[in-house]
């Protein structure tokens, strides 16, 4: 059954949203949003950007782009919202396409001192997580391990298209199209964008310190502060920092060059 829309409870789902409103189910609402890949600064207020961003999820999901939460788009953001939980709840439902994955749970941890040396697997305390590392090839881009589902393969796959493209300040943050070259959360928005993981727009370092949500993923694990922002998909680095003359400009690593401390460590919702 519809909720029903009345403007006296604001709490998400009770009443309809437009641009301008005001309210805890506002908030609610842009960290939906954030979750399902559109970043979206949890302020309460209606304001531009979130129209902009419920639209964009409405074309996604073949709504009337009106930027309003109706009943109808309610609906389909609680939908998406409810397979990002059975997501965290049985992580295998996502394995392989096939659904046939066989890989066992990993107890992998962390030290406190932690190098994130070769070979290394992101901590997690999920059931069912990844035991198989991604792999860099002679070419160096990066090899998805075989029990990785689709959208960590698509962020693999759009991480290599830039792998040794150029650092640029500022590079990345015009749209989605060719740039001249990617500084750090450009490469790390380019990327996230290939599993639909970021829409709406680029973010820099900063806003990706309320990205997605708090501690370390199960594929994908982000180290962000004020100025540098780097990630581990599937047990490989992907840094800027790395980028030198010895590997030939590759933003790809096995080992961690970036520093452990002195980071925010978020990773994408239920990934």
């Amino acid at each position: 059954m519809a909720p029903a829309f009345a403007a006296t409870t604001p709490r998400f789902g009770s009443r309809m949203l437009w641009q301008g409103m005001r309210g805890p189910d506002v908030t609610t609402l842009q960290r939906d949003l954030t979750s399902l890949g559109w970043w979206t600064r949890p302020s309460g207020w209606f304001n531009y950007w979130t129209a902009v961003h419920v639209k964009d999820f409405q074309k996604r999901d073949h709504l009337t782009a009106d930027g309003v939460v109706g009943p109808q788009t309610f609906g389909r953001i609680s939908s998406a919202m409810a397979r990002i939980e059975e997501t965290r709840a049985n992580p295998t439902a996502t394995r392989g396409q096939g659904g046939n994955s066989t890989a066992s749970a990993s107890s992998a941890t962390l030290p406190a001192n932690d190098s994130g040396g070769s070979g290394f697997v992101p901590p997690n305390t999920q059931a069912n997580a990844p035991v198989e590392a991604a792999t860099i090839d002679s070419n160096g881009l990066a090899v998805a391990p075989a029990d990785a589902p689709k959208v960590i393969q698509q962020v693999i796959d759009a991480a290599n298209k830039i792998a040794f493209d150029p650092y640029v300040y500022g590079g990345g943050h015009n749209g989605w199209g060719p740039q001249d070259g990617y500084d750090c959360s450009g490469s790390v928005s380019y990327a996230l964008h290939g599993g639909d993981l970021l829409n709406g727009y680029p973010l820099d370092s900063t806003q990706f310190e309320s990205y997605g949500e708090a501690g370390p993923g199960k594929w994908i694990t982000l180290y962000t502060n004020a100025g540098h922002v780097y990630m581990n998909v599937a047990g490989l680095w992907f840094d800027t920092a790395a980028q030198s003359s010895a590997n030939g400009n590759d933003r790809w690593s096995a080992t961690r060059i970036s520093p452990a401390s002195g980071f925010v460590v978020r990773h994408p919702a239920g990934w």
